[in-house]
């Protein structure tokens, strides 16, 4: 819920032909949250036990907001006045094609977050799981960091064939 609202008003801040290099920032800005967030996390969580993981994730929360508001600008607003349910938008296949793929690309995503430890301490790489963890969120970085550009100058058909072609290569690759 967080992602699609974030990059919406990502989308509605910035030019059209902007669009694709703002949403690619917001999701830059989440895998960076993942390769810097997860590891240190685990660090303090080690060392200092998880609440203070949990209080640094507060704290940082806190700030953000803060600085939300004392920017001076006001955030998009969403329109609220549409007299439709929410749901009719699914009747576009084009639409539900996308909310179909972002679930499946999002549960994949985290689930290979969530069982990456188990799955190398079972596969007899438990002392390698905190260098897995930074290989998987710079893999995560980079798709969000290059993507932006190639999405404004060429739009979303050419990269919504591509990137799942691609990814389905990497996997057979692996």
């Amino acid at each position: 819920m967080l992602t699609a609202v974030a990059t919406a008003a990502a989308a509605a801040m910035v030019a059209e032909g902007e669009r694709g290099r703002a949403m690619a920032m917001v999701t830059f800005g989440l895998s960076i949250e993942t390769v810097a967030g997860v590891p240190v996390g685990m660090l303090i969580g080690i060392s200092a036990g998880w609440c203070w993981t949990m209080g640094m994730v507060v704290l940082i929360g806190v700030l953000s907001m803060a600085t939300l508001a004392l920017r001076g600008r006001a955030l998009p607003q969403l329109d609220t006045s549409a007299s439709e349910p929410a749901l009719r938008v699914l009747r576009s296949s084009m639409t539900s094609v996308g909310v179909i793929a972002a679930f499946l690309l999002g549960v994949a995503s985290l689930g290979l977050y969530t069982y990456l430890l188990p799955i190398a301490e079972a596969r007899g790489l438990a002392d390698s799981g905190f260098t897995l963890v930074w290989a998987r969120g710079i893999g995560g970085v980079t798709g969000p960091a290059l993507v932006g550009k190639p999405l404004d100058r060429h739009g979303p058909t050419l990269l919504l064939v591509l990137l799942p072609f691609l990814l389905t290569l990497s996997f057979a690759t692996i």
